[in-house]
C-alpha cells in the first residue's frame, strides 16, 4: 500500500504467532553521504535512540523492553532499518513510539557527544577486525564511479567534527515519508495498526531534497591490493561486478545459485579442494551481494600467507571450469535445495519475515519474496554458466589481501 505522501507499507497478519515485528526500513545510507558526510548515516541510526519529543532520553528504549521486545536497528550501504520484535499485546504500543522517534527526534547536544564516543569505539572494533577492514577496503577499490564504493562505518574524523546542524541537515533530507517503507509482520490488529499509521507516518510532510546517489558502475577494471597488518594469518576477498536489482529476474536468482555452487558448501569445489584436498585455506567462503543497480560475487579466505596465490590461481580455475559449462548435475541440485533450505529458516519467524518482504520490496522485486524457492527451482546449468560467462573475466577479477606484517 502506498500513501499520498510517498510511504508505503507491507502488513502480513499471522495469528499462528504470538509476536510481531515492526520494522521502519529508511532508504539513507552510505551512498546517500557525501565526503563531508560520511558515516552520518550510521550516526543517525544511533542518534535516533536518543530522545524524542514524547519518548525524551531512554523513554523509547523502555517503552520497547518494558513490553518484553527486542529493539535494534542497522545501517547498509543504501538502507537502515528500525526494527521491534515484540509481544502482540504491545504492537501499538511499539508502532506509536517508533512513529515519534522516527519523526519527531530531539537530537539533544550532550547525547550527540556521548554517542560519538560509542560510534568511534565502534569504529576501531571494526578496524581491528581484519576481515570487515579488507571487505571495506574491496568495496572501496571494486567500484570506481559509484556511491557503492562509500563506506557504510564511515570516517573517524568526520564522526568526531561533525556539528549538530549538520546532523539535523541530513536527517531532514533523507527522513521523510516518501523514503519509508514500514513492514508490519506477524499477529496484530491490522486495524489499529492502520489508524496509527495514518495518525502519523501517512501524515508527515515530504521536505525531500536529497540528491540521488549514483549507483551504476561505469568502469570495470580489477584491482589487486595488498595491506600488511598486524595478524597471524592472510586474508583475501576476490570478486567481481554482477548484475544489480534492476536486472532481470532469472539472472538475479542465477547469481545466488552460483555463488553457493561455487563455494557456498561443504561439497563445493572451492571448499573441497582448497580446504579438504589441498588443504591451503582454513576456511573459505562465497556470496553475493544485492544491490540496486549493481551487484558483487566474491570470495574469501583465511590463510596462511603462502599459500594465497595458489588459492587465487584456484578459484579463478573453478570459475572458469564452470563458466566452460562443466558443471555438475548432482551439485547443482544440492546448491539449489541448500539455498531453499536457507530462505525456508529466514522465514520462520515475524523479524525474518518482514526482512525478506521489505528488502526485496525496496530492491523493486516483491515478486521474488514471495516465490523464491519456486524461482530457484526453475534454473538451470545454463543459467549458472552463462552468469559466469557474461560477468567473469580475468581483468574484471578483483583481488584484496591482508597479510602479516612480520
Amino acid at each position: 500500500m502506498k500513501y499520498k505522501n510517498g510511504l508505503e507499507i507491507i502488513l502480513k497478519k499471522d495469528d499462528s504467532f504470538s509476536t510481531v515485528s515492526i520494522n521502519v526500513f529508511v532508504k539513507c545510507g552510505a551512498v546517500y553521504e557525501n565526503e563531508r558526510q560520511s558515516g552520518l548515516s550510521h550516526f543517525i541510526e544511533h542518534l535516533l535512540f536518543k530522545g524524542s519529543a514524547k519518548y525524551p532520553g531512554l523513554s523509547f528504549s523502555k517503552t520497547i523492553e518494558n513490553s518484553g521486545g527486542y529493539l535494534n536497528a542497522a545501517t547498509s550501504n543504501e538502507f537502515t532499518q528500525y526494527y521491534a520484535n515484540i509481544p502482540k499485546e504491545s504492537a501499538e504500543t511499539a508502532l506509536t513510539a517508533f512513529a515519534d522517534i522516527i519523526l519527531n527526534p530531539l537530537f539533544p547536544i550532550e547525547e550527540i557527544e556521548k554517542e560519538r564516543k560509542v560510534v568511534i569505539e565502534e569504529m576501531q572494533r571494526f578496524l581491528d577486525n581484519p576481515r570487515a577492514k579488507l571487505s571495506s577496503l574491496f568495496y572501496e577499490n571494486i567500484y570506481k564511479t559509484s556511491a557503492l564504493k562509500n563506506s557504510v562505518i564511515g570516517r573517524r574524523e568526520i564522526i568526531e567534527n561533525i556539528e549538530r546542524g549538520e546532523i539535523c541537515a541530513f536527517y531532514k533530507q533523507n527522513y521523510c515519508p516518501e523514503k519509508m517503507l514500514i513492514a508490519v509482520c506477524g499477529s496484530f490488529d491490522e486495524e489499529k495498526i492502520l489508524k496509527i499509521i495514518e495518525g502519523t507516518f501517512a501524515k508527515a510532510e515530504n521536505l525531500n531534497t536529497a540528491a540521488q546517489p549514483k549507483l551504476k558502475e561505469t568502469v570495470f577494471e580489477g584491482v589487486n591490493l595488498t595491506l600488511n597488518a598486524d595478524i597471524e594469518n592472510a586474508y583475501l576477498i576476490s570478486g567481481f561486478l554482477g548484475i544489480g536489482a534492476d536486472g532481470d529476474d532469472r539472472e538475479i536468482l542465477a547469481a545466488d545459485l552460483s555463488a553457493m555452487l561455487l563455494g557456498g558448501l561443504k561439497s563445493s569445489p572451492l571448499r573441497r579442494i582448497l580446504e579438504e584436498e589441498k588443504q591451503l585455506a582454513f576456511e573459505i567462503d562465497c556470496d553475493y551481494d544485492l544491490f540496486r543497480e549493481s551487484g558483487v560475487l566474491y570470495i574469501t579466505a583465511e590463510a596462511a600467507s603462502e599459500n594465497i596465490e595458489p588459492i587465487k590461481d584456484e578459484i579463478r580455475k573453478q570459475i572458469e571450469k564452470i563458466a566452460s559449462g562443466k558443471i555438475e548435475p548432482q551439485a547443482l541440485e544440492r546448491a539449489k535445495i541448500a539455498l531453499k533450505t536457507d530462505f525456508l529458516f529466514s522465514i520462520e519467524t515475524p523479524s525474518g519475515i518482514a526482512d525478506n518482504l521489505g528488502l526485496w520490496h525496496l530492491l523493486g522485486k516483491s515478486y521474488i519474496a514471495d516465490n523464491y524457492p519456486l524461482l530457484i527451482d526453475l534454473l538451470t546449468e545454463k543459467d549458472v554458466a552463462d552468469f559466469f560467462a557474461k560477468y567473469y573475466r580475468s581483468d574484471r577479477f578483483s583481488n584484496a589481501v591482508m597479510i602479516p606484517s612480520k
